[in-house]
């Protein structure tokens, strides 16, 4: 037992420069200091951390801080996610399925995309939705892209639910069911969507009516809906 807790906080003492480095990264970047981000973030990749690899594969892939080269991109990408890193696969994914500074691979961007699915990358499986919904690999699928979608909503990503709620109220690759479709822009709206309150706005203007009213007349729906409007 004595051994583990020093050997607890040898491991802790030494991932501390790397978890500092990381830290003081984030906030370089986040004040697009790109020049000092980089040389923290590479400190903490060679060290092996994940997120800081990513970070370095973004700043590749954009030339921020460093010259343009999507190749280290593209192997800070694979490294972090090599350990998992979800936004890592979905960049991979990105990158091979439009060719994005590499050969364009629309079947290996989708393996990506997959692959991100089990670590559960919202964005990967708003991807495979987007990608079946307009038909990106050459045949729209309107079933598959609600199921990516879906998943997508469920993992917290609100363009998803956004393109779900125009899907519900024209029929798209589901049964149309306006009044479900119109919780689910209002949804969308309240979670911050600029296109669903642009939506919701549109409709008041040319019916000169609320959503609320329309809402209630035709649904008896009596809950108000626009809580972004309190804020």
């Amino acid at each position: 037992m004595r051994i583990s807790f020093f050997l607890f906080f040898f491991i802790l003492l030494q991932s501390l420069p790397s978890l500092g480095a990381s830290s003081q990264a984030d906030d370089a970047f986040h004040r697009r200091d790109y020049v000092h981000a980089f040389t923290l973030y590479e400190q903490a990749a060679l060290d092996g951390e994940a997120s800081a690899q990513f970070m370095l594969g973004v700043l590749y892939e954009n030339g921020w801080g460093t010259d343009k080269n999507p190749e280290k991109a593209l192997d800070w990408y694979m490294k972090a996610a090599e350990q998992g890193h979800p936004d890592s696969l979905y960049n991979l994914g990105v990158m091979h399925f439009y060719g994005n500074g590499i050969p364009k691979d629309r079947n290996q961007g989708i393996a990506y995309y997959e692959e991100a699915l089990t670590v559960q990358s919202s964005k990967a499986a708003e991807a495979l939705g987007r990608m079946h919904l307009y038909g990106e690999n050459g045949k729209k699928d309107p079933q598959k892209a609600s199921f990516y979608l879906w998943m997508a909503t469920e993992w917290g990503n609100t363009q998803s639910l956004y393109l779900l709620a125009h899907m519900y109220l024209k029929g798209i690759g589901v049964k149309q069911d306006e009044y479900a479709g119109i919780l689910m822009l209002i949804e969308a709206a309240n979670k911050g969507v600029q296109k669903a309150r642009d939506d919701i706005q549109r409709f008041e203007r040319d019916n000169a009516s609320t959503f609320q009213n329309y809402l209630k007349r035709k649904y008896n729906h009596t809950e108000p809906p626009y809580s972004w409007l309190a804020k």
